[in-house]
C-alpha cells in the first residue's frame, strides 16, 4: 500500500512524499530518501463512517502541485529546445529544397550558396501566419526573383511552376504584396527586355544588326505595348524584325519557343493594342500582313526602307 506523507524535500522544498516499500519519493522532483524519518499523515473521510483511506487522494490546485524551484526553468528549456529543432528543420528544409529546384531547372550549383542566404534575409521578413513561410512555397519565389532582379537573366515562370509546389497565382501574389524586399535590384523593364532581345540574339547568331533594329522597334511601340510581360515584348520586337527585314533565316516560332510564349499571343497584343490605334483595317495576322506592317514600321520611321 502506498501511503502519502508529509515533510519537506531536500531538493524542492515540496512537503508531499509517497512511502512505498520502504522508500520515500517526492511528489514534485521524484527525489527518493531512504534516511528521512517522516512523519505519517493518513486522510481520512468524514463523511465515511468506518474511517477508510481517501482514494486517489489529491491535495491542492493542479498548479500547486506542480509549482516547485525548477518549472519555470525547465519550461523555458524544453520551449527553447523546441524552437532549436524547428529552427534546424527549417534551414535543412531549405537547403533540399534550393538543390533540388537548381538541379531539375539546370541552374548553376554555385548560386545555391546566394539563394540560401537571400532566403534566410527574406524568411523572417514574410508576414506570419501566410502560406510563404513554408520552404516548398518560398524557395521557388526566391530562385524567380534572383534571376530576374538580382542577375537579370529571368528564368520561365512555365518551368519554374511546373517543377515546384506553387501556381502561377501564388507567384503573383508573392511578386506583388512582398516587392519591397528587393527593392534595391529592381531593374528598369526596357532593360530587362533588351537583355532578352540580346538572349535571342546570341542563340541564333542573328547579329548585333538584328539587336538594334529589334531595340529601335521595342522602344518607338513602348507606349502602346509595355503594359505586358518582358518576354512578350522581347517577343513582338523580334518577331516584327523577322517579319519585316529580310535576311534572317530563322522563324518566328523559333523565337516563340526560347521565349516560352505563343505565336497567337504577340499576334493578339499587336492587334489590340497596335492595329486597333493605328486603324489597320486590312490586318489579318502577322505572316498575311507582313508588307502591310513594314509599311507602317517604314512610316513610323522604324525601319529603312531600302532593307
Amino acid at each position: 500500500m502506498n501511503k502519502l506523507i508529509t515533510n519537506n524535500c531536500e531538493e524542492c522544498g515540496s512537503d508531499l512524499f509517497i512511502a512505498s516499500n520502504g522508500y520515500h519519493t517526492c511528489k514534485g522532483c521524484g527525489f527518493v530518501s531512504e534516511g528521512l524519518i517522516l512523519e505519517e499523515q493518513i486522510f481520512y473521510s468524514h463523511e465515511n463512517k468506518t474511517s477508510c483511506y481517501f482514494k486517489n487522494t489529491t491535495i491542492g490546485t493542479r498548479l500547486e502541485r506542480i509549482r516547485h524551484q525548477y518549472t519555470s526553468r525547465m519550461n523555458s528549456m524544453i520551449k527553447l529546445d523546441c524552437d532549436k529543432n524547428k529552427h534546424q528543420l527549417l534551414i535543412q528544409g531549405a537547403r533540399e529544397e534550393i538543390k533540388t529546384l537548381l538541379f531539375i531547372l539546370r541552374l548553376p550549383e554555385k548560386d545555391i550558396r546566394v539563394i540560401f542566404t537571400i532566403f534566410k534575409d527574406f524568411h523572417p521578413k514574410i508576414q506570419k501566419g501566410t502560406k510563404f513561410r513554408k520552404p516548398e512555397k518560398l524557395i521557388p519565389c526566391i530562385i524567380f526573383v534572383y534571376y530576374k532582379y538580382y542577375e537579370s537573366r529571368p528564368i520561365s515562370s512555365v518551368e519554374l511552376i511546373n517543377y515546384s509546389r506553387i501556381n502561377l497565382k501564388e507567384l503573383n501574389d508573392f511578386l506583388y504584396h512582398n516587392n519591397h524586399l528587393w527593392a534595391g535590384h529592381n531593374m528598369d523593364k526596357q532593360s530587362m527586355v533588351l537583355k532578352l532581345i540580346l538572349k535571342v540574339t546570341e542563340e541564333y547568331k542573328l547579329g548585333m544588326d538584328f539587336y538594334y533594329q529589334s531595340e529601335k522597334i521595342l522602344l518607338g511601340l513602348w507606349e502602346y505595348i509595355c503594359d505586358t510581360t518582358e518576354h512578350l515584348l522581347a517577343g513582338i520586337a523580334c518577331s516584327l524584325t523577322i517579319l519585316c527585314v529580310s535576311g534572317y533565316k530563322v522563324r518566328v516560332s523559333n523565337i516563340c519557343e526560347k521565349l516560352n510564349i505563343s505565336m497567337s499571343n504577340i499576334s493578339k497584343k499587336f492587334k489590340d493594342k497596335i492595329v486597333k490605334a493605328f486603324k489597320l483595317e486590312e490586318y489579318k495576322s502577322l505572316v498575311k500582313s507582313a508588307e502591310l506592317i513594314k509599311r507602317f514600321l517604314i512610316g513610323l520611321s522604324l525601319i529603312d526602307s531600302i532593307i
